[in-house]
């Protein structure tokens, strides 16, 4: 049982959203151009650009909500450890941990090891907050429960048995940046359709 102190420095916004603003922006500029140029390569642009985030997502959404109809089984953990993260967005530095895990599950007369704790491994930290010292004391009252060679429900994909979950499914604050994508996908493809 350790805790991992790893700083990494970069910006909160680019971090959560590296993806999220560069589609925004690329989808009000063309919905723009669209409306005001009415070019059929930018209708074209538009029209793909909407397809593709639809599909994606779609994929991810199917993916997430998939999880919940995996097999539950009883697994070991191997080894466990706090993974700390410091996110520094110009005057602010806040702390992030993680539990990283590895366990070991037996399932359809074979053994497996993972890591994987839930389908987005960064979806759930255990505290965000500012530096503290509480953050440890947090952190080790998380790792009693997460021991070497204490037994936790796992989740196995009946179908492949080497993807496994200790968490199904996925927050909805993660999934909502989805469903977001989602809707610019829809609405680039009626205004590549509409103009």
């Amino acid at each position: 049982m350790h805790i991992e102190n790893k700083k990494y420095f970069e910006k909160t916004l680019l971090n959560d959203y590296l993806i999220l603003y560069p589609i925004i922006t690329i989808s009000i500029i063309g919905i723009i151009l669209s409306v005001i140029y009415n070019s059929f390569f930018v209708n074209l642009g538009l029209f793909l650009l909407g397809l593709t985030l639809i599909l994606v997502c779609s994929l991810i959404i199917y993916r997430v909500n998939d999880t919940m109809t995996w097999v539950k089984c009883k697994g070991n953990i191997l080894e466990s450890h706090i993974k700390k993260v410091v996110i520094k967005d110009r005057w602010i530095e806040i702390e992030k941990g993680y539990l990283i895990i590895k366990y070991q599950y037996y399932f359809d007369n074979k053994d497996y090891v993972s890591m994987k704790y839930s389908f987005f491994n960064d979806d759930f930290p255990i505290y965000e907050q500012n530096l503290s010292s509480k953050n440890d004391l947090i952190a080790n009252k998380y790792l009693r429960n997460f021991q070497r060679k204490t037994n936790i429900n796992i989740y196995v994909n009946p179908k492949k048995a080497y993807e496994s979950l200790v968490i199904q499914g996925a927050s909805k604050d993660y999934m909502a940046k989805y469903y977001f994508l989602l809707l610019i996908g829809l609405i680039n493809i009626i205004v590549s359709l509409t103009f």
